[in-house]
């Protein structure tokens, strides 16, 4: 599984889906009072500018998380309050859970907690493209023929 766009790899690529970015919190955060129901979907939203006052958990710059969070920080014109920046993201989504920040997952990791809220980055959202990668017309072994099954599978 790899993101796209691809930069460093020359691989042959399969779009397997599109995962949303959430922020993750706790359910009474301060930051809920920004929150904003959608009509068609069971998360609420969130202009990211409206997080400004409030801690962040972050991921390491050199990972998935750590750089698209900061890209949407620069985006938005905002430089984030973050004491913790080299966390993984289940780290940073488990103290987010309680109550320690805010925190960036995935949409495919988010779990199901009573106090965990996840809110889309804008109306509109952010989404990641995942595919499967594998060299050009090389041989792929039945082990890995049946772990790409898996994943469309799983990901359909």
């Amino acid at each position: 599984m790899v993101a796209l766009p691809l930069t460093r790899l020359t691989h042959e690529v399969e779009f397997i889906k599109k995962d949303e970015i959430f922020i993750v919190a706790n359910r009474n955060h301060p930051v809920m009072q920004f929150a904003h129901k959608r009509k068609d979907s069971p998360y609420c939203w969130i202009d990211l500018q409206d997080t400004a006052p409030f801690e962040y958990i972050l991921s390491d710059y050199d990972t998935i998380l750590g750089s698209t969070s900061r890209r949407q920080f620069q985006k938005a014109g905002m430089k984030p309050i973050a004491y913790n920046t080299n966390i993984s993201a289940d780290l940073g989504a488990s103290m987010a859970r309680a109550g320690l920040g805010l925190a960036f997952t995935y949409h495919s990791c988010a779990e199901d907690y009573p106090d965990t809220v996840y809110l889309s980055i804008g109306e509109e959202g952010v989404f990641l493209e995942l595919a499967l990668a594998h060299p050009y017309s090389t041989y792929q072994s039945k082990a890995a023929l049946a772990l790409g099954k898996v994943i469309r599978e799983v990901f359909a």
